[in-house]
């Protein structure tokens, strides 16, 4: 990796690491000046996901999201047109806590993603509660394999400006309402939209009656979302999924493991991007690298 980044042909970088490595690796490429398309989820906890957006920044360099839903054109136009939108490898690493981000992270950040977007939100939330565990699966996998997630953001207080997001998590199950195994509610004032990457929008007034939407169904492409960082270097064309939007979705995975982790809601502050009031849980805001390989600058 190191010889690839001192390499001055290598204009882009694919990091397609395990999850702990993901922040580490775009970030000594964003100082080695290569532009970056690093997988899901951009981060393994909260800081790294902000070093990543700084050294982005600093550096003048692109760093583009695995997240594909943000460049499927479904997924893009069922956004538009959500009520109160005020404008518009092999996963064995992923159950453990010093790998992975859990299925939340794994599997759930795609459709976490595309429900921030349509919830309208470009902050973090004020308020995280959650339950879960090991329900299913009797392994010794550390991530829990069943989640229900609530996130509060309070806007400026005052009724209108509040939203609540909703995570639920049951990969093991096979009752898929709307014939459908993954995929987002959203509940407006005057209907109801279901969107869902696997290639699916139903939209209903506040009647329940069906309200037919001029978009052409269609999964995640993964060519898409690439193509966007090639334009994006090219042409100037903007990044659809930046470091910010990846750090602020995958925040919301890590927020809501530590949440289920500890068994008690947490109270975050978006600003200093601090856990209020629980030593415990803000430990978990970042970890203790092993040194053999050295410190990415910034870190």
């Amino acid at each position: 990796m190191r010889r690839i980044l001192d390499d001055k042909s290598v204009d882009v970088v694919l990091v397609t690491t395990p999850d702990h490595w993901h922040s580490p690796a775009s970030i000594l490429a964003c100082y080695a000046g290569k532009h970056v398309y690093v997988e899901k989820p951009i981060s393994h906890n909260i800081r790294e996901g902000r070093l990543l957006v700084e050294a982005s920044e600093r550096n003048n360099v692109h760093v583009q999201h695995g997240t594909q839903v943000r460049s499927t054109p479904m997924i893009m136009e069922g956004v538009k047109l959500i009520p109160y939108r005020t404008n518009r490898v092999h996963k064995r690493w992923t159950p453990w806590y010093h790998f992975g981000a859990g299925d939340m992270g794994n599997d759930g950040v795609h459709d976490i993603e595309y429900t921030r977007w349509g919830l309208g939100v470009v902050t973090h939330p004020n308020k995280i509660s959650a339950e879960g565990g090991k329900y299913f699966f009797d392994d010794d996998g550390e991530f829990p394999d069943t989640q229900q997630v609530t996130f509060e953001y309070s806007g400026d207080g005052k009724p209108g400006s509040k939203r609540m997001f909703i995570y639920e998590q049951r990969l093991w199950s096979v009752n898929y309402p709307y014939n459908c195994d993954s995929g987002a509610e959203f509940y407006g004032t005057k209907g109801h939209m279901f969107l869902s990457r696997r290639g699916k929008i139903q939209v209903t007034n506040d009647k329940k009656a069906s309200v037919p939407v001029d978009v052409v169904p269609g999964g995640q492409d993964d060519a898409l979302h690439v193509l966007n960082l090639c334009d994006a270097i090219r042409n100037g064309t903007k990044l659809n999924a930046d470091a910010l939007v990846g750090h602020l979705t995958t925040s919301l995975c890590h927020l809501g493991n530590i949440a289920t982790r500890l068994g008690r809601s947490l109270k975050f502050d978006p600003q200093t991007e601090q856990i209020v009031g629980d030593d415990q849980a803000s430990k978990l805001i970042s970890r203790e690298d092993r040194k053999h390989w050295g410190t990415p600058r910034g870190v």
